[in-house]
């Protein structure tokens, strides 16, 4: 398995995905790499007019093929996500219930 870095960020359906393209350029050998490459993103751009939850902004691993793109664009949620999304969108929040609800029973 090939686990490298991406930044990534919670969409306007409250879904986990890839902030940039799935191209392997996108994606760190570390973390510690891709956390300056975010640091440098928010610096240099005004956030607040290209996403829609952009305080959600974070490195992910991400299982990528051995070219360097990743294998998908989404990356699972994890309990800060549901958190975040609770508090800020009950209707996404209240629909991924729903949906893995749907999945696991």
């Amino acid at each position: 398995m090939n686990i490298k870095y991406a930044i990534t960020h919670i969409d306007e359906k409250g879904l986990r995905r890839l902030t940039f393209a799935n191209q392997g350029r996108n994606h760190y050998d570390t973390a510690a790499i891709a956390e300056a490459n975010l640091k440098v993103f928010k610096s240099n751009n005004n956030l607040e007019s290209i996403l829609k939850y952009p305080e959600t902004l974070d490195v992910r691993a991400v299982e990528c093929y051995d070219h360097g793109d990743a294998k998908g664009i989404y990356v699972d949620l994890n309990q800060t996500d549901l958190t975040f999304l609770y508090k800020n969108n009950q209707e996404i929040y209240n629909n991924l219930r729903t949906s893995l609800n749907n999945e696991l029973f």
